[in-house]
């Protein structure tokens, strides 16, 4: 019964996003059965909800429809409000698809041998650690974590808290920049903002990140090599075989850097061509990208067995992350019905006035600490970018994103309920505050470090 609800579940998120598709087109699917078919997948979904979700979902849902009835919003507002929100399923139906090609055209075990070769470089293979999580994380979103595990399972028995920090802070990496991530997503959608020059701005931080990652770990060699001293015994098991000393086909390497390139210049295309929202453009390429590469491929059998994968287990238990974001784009919507915008925008022109550094450090804070307790980061981000107009503050729109993206990202390694902290601390048994005892270091140098740079450019380039 179970298995079937679960696939029923899938069909209908599939529907949903296919009814967004055509609508995108032509506007021939009404709005009402999307609604329906939403709600008939929510109370399928609710039973197989986790609790802390199912919570928060029904909260947000009660605080909309009370905002709602006491302001005297009318039925269109009301539905139009539910449509844009349902919106974001098209993303995440869409979003695991990638991880079909990577998984099933040998990539993963090119970068395997890549690691064996460096394993036992220390700063190098730690700071590969960070790397692959970041540069993975963009097709593979959660999945990347499994894989970087698993691949680096010899520096968990060296050193399970700075492996541990490496994958995490690696992995809060593409939460600035891929739109391939909700909260990016989202937040470009609701901005109107194109992918460039986001993207350009995006890289740059990004790069600063991983530099403060760097240079962390270069701080910390000296202490590296005394814990590898220290654990010889412990690491025995998992020196290289003989299979590392196959040749490395590069080829693969070339083939997932163009794809990895393909992903953000066909945004870049159907912006320019299709005048569509951009949850529907970035749900299109990847569905097209996803099925070239596919086709591609030879790994036949692998194949199969990653898209039944998908369909098994990857599309029906997308419902817990995607019901809570749907429910904080309509609590937005509903909260554009009251004067919240308009205090948040006077307290930030006041800091403004004051200086700048005090704006972008209070939009990045007003993400960050509601995530240390416990409310869901994107809750935050989603109010943020529909409740305040950056012109009015004097900063650059794309600098704007581009500070909540970073509020969002840094929310990852604090918040003990984030998606990235649970799984973290599931593969790696940790609890996720001892995670965020791990991680606060670098949030501090990031969160400073980001603070005066978007500041800088705002002023200088705006």
């Amino acid at each position: 019964m179970n298995n079937l609800m679960s696939k029923l579940r899938g069909l209908l998120f599939i529907i949903i996003s296919i009814s967004f598709i055509i609508n995108s087109f032509i506007d021939i699917v009404p709005d009402m059965f999307i609604i329906v078919t939403a709600f008939i997948s929510f109370v399928i979904s609710i039973y197989d909800m986790s609790r802390w979700p199912t919570i928060m979902i029904l909260f947000l849902f009660t605080l909309s429809q009370f905002i709602f009835f006491l302001t005297e919003g009318n039925f269109e507002y009301w539905r139009n409000a539910f449509v844009d929100s349902l919106i974001y399923i098209c993303l995440f139906v869409s979003a695991p698809l990638l991880s079909i090609p990577v998984r099933a055209g040998g990539y993963i075990d090119y970068i395997e041998q890549l690691v064996n070769r460096y394993i036992e470089k220390q700063t190098l293979s730690y700071t590969m650690i960070a790397g692959l999580s970041a540069i993975l994380g963009v097709f593979m979103t959660v999945g990347a974590l499994y894989i970087v595990s698993d691949l680096f399972e010899k520096k968990l028995h060296e050193n399970k808290r700075l492996t541990a920090e490496m994958i995490l802070q690696g992995s809060s990496i593409p939460l600035i920049l891929s739109p391939y991530i909700s909260g990016v997503a989202i937040v470009l959608n609701i901005l109107g903002l194109s992918l460039f020059p986001f993207f350009y701005w995006g890289i740059v931080m990004a790069l600063i990140g991983f530099g403060i990652i760097v240079f962390r770990l270069i701080i910390k060699r000296k202490k590296i090599e005394i814990n590898m001293r220290m654990e010889p015994d412990a690491i025995k098991k998992y020196q290289s075989t003989g299979s590392d000393n196959k040749p490395i086909k590069h080829g693969l390497g070339l083939q997932l850097i163009f794809g990895f390139l393909s992903m953000f210049i066909g945004v870049v295309i159907l912006e320019n061509i299709l005048e569509l929202s951009f949850i529907i453009i970035v749900s299109l390429l990847t569905l097209i990208i996803s099925v070239l590469w596919m086709l591609t491929l030879k790994e036949t059998i692998q194949l199969k067995e990653e898209i039944v994968h998908y369909k098994d287990n990857l599309l029906p238990n997308i419902h817990n992350h995607m019901f809570l974001i749907i429910m904080a784009v309509y609590l937005s919507k509903m909260m554009q019905l009251t004067n919240t915008p308009a205090y948040l925008s006077e307290l930030l022109s006041m800091l403004t006035d004051i200086s700048l550094i005090f704006t972008v450090l209070f939009i990045i804070l007003s993400i960050l600490i509601p995530s240390m307790f416990g409310v869901h980061s994107l809750i935050p981000v989603i109010i943020m970018a529909t409740s305040v107009s950056p012109d009015a503050l004097g900063i650059n729109p794309i600098l704007f994103a581009i500070t909540i993206t970073v509020g969002y990202s840094l929310s990852s390694q604090l918040s003990p309920l984030s998606v990235l902290s649970l799984v973290t601390g599931n593969l790696l048994s940790v609890r996720p505050y001892q995670l965020m005892y791990w991680n606060w270091k670098f949030v501090m140098l990031f969160l400073i470090s980001a603070t005066l740079f978007i500041s800088v450019m705002n002023t200088v380039f705006y």
